[in-house]
């Protein structure tokens, strides 16, 4: 029987829990990758496939490519933002529609753009050590730099694993959900890290294996097809992972689970007065 009570869980418990809650909506979650990243993906298909057909031409191939990386920064939020109110509202046993919750996130679709963008330009200030090695001819410091952009990088994951999150379930801004991150993330940095390398290791794997199968049978066109339909039926295990990391942390950090316990035995006397 399914465990989905709130609480405290583990690092495999809480990528079990994801899968559950996979597994009761499918359906739903597929639709809604599907939702926010299929025409992205599609478009950028077909776009570039007719760029290189036609061959040289005024429109630079490179240009077009990095638009589409523009855009799907806003795919990629808007399918995070959603997944997290939909999965949210469902682990909280809360009645939900798909299109209240598409409605109820696209306000927030900007910020969370926003806080995606700075949060990558943060994340890529850990590579500084390594450019100034390179421009200098200095192997230590290109070594030194290498170890340093990686502890960044897994820094910067951790501390604002939940910036998303908060601004789509929170309703906060950029830098109001910055903070409030790096307050849940406290104390917390290895057991967050060690949930998201354990969900994307499983991501990966499962690609890398599909992705054989296809090379095998199939040409390069069917390569960027799986990888869409791939990332439309798996990532949502990613977002539903980063919901219940993010209220894990609450539960440990504000004891939102006995928040909510006194919510519910509070409702009926609120209802009957």
């Amino acid at each position: 029987m399914s465990d989905l009570r709130l609480r405290p869980r583990s690092v495999t418990e809480i990528v079990d829990a994801a899968f559950q809650l996979y597994k009761r909506d499918a359906l739903e979650y597929v639709l809604v990758s599907a939702i926010a990243y299929a025409p992205w993906a599609v478009a950028q298909l077909l776009v570039l496939r007719g760029l290189r057909v036609l061959g040289p031409t005024s429109v630079d191939i490179d240009l077009v490519t990095s638009i589409f990386r523009l855009v799907g920064f806003v795919a990629y939020a808007l399918m995070s933002a959603v997944l997290s109110r939909f999965s949210s509202d469902v682990y909280l046993d809360r009645p939900t529609g798909m299109a209240a919750v598409v409605r109820s996130v696209l306000p927030a679709v900007p910020r969370v753009v926003g806080g995606t963008i700075l949060l990558t330009i943060t994340a890529m200030l850990g590579v500084v050590p390594v450019l100034i090695g390179v421009t200098i001819a200095n192997a230590a410091l290109v070594a030194i730099g290498v170890v340093v952009s990686i502890v960044w990088f897994f820094y910067i994951v951790a501390r604002f694993f939940a910036v998303v999150q908060i601004i789509v379930l929170e309703n906060s801004g950029v830098m109001t959900a910055l903070r409030r991150s790096g307050i849940l993330s406290r104390n917390r940095k290895g057991h967050i890290l060690l949930t998201l390398l354990l969900v994307v290791l499983i991501f990966m794997l499962l690609f890398f294996a599909t992705s054989i199968v296809v090379q095998i049978v199939g040409s390069m066109a069917g390569i960027v097809l799986l990888a869409a339909l791939y990332t439309i039926v798996a990532y949502p295990l990613i977002g539903i992972t980063q919901m219940l990391l993010y209220y894990d942390a609450r539960i440990r950090a504000e004891a939102f689970d006995v928040e909510m316990m006194a919510g519910a035995l509070d409702a009926p006397a609120t209802t009957g007065s």
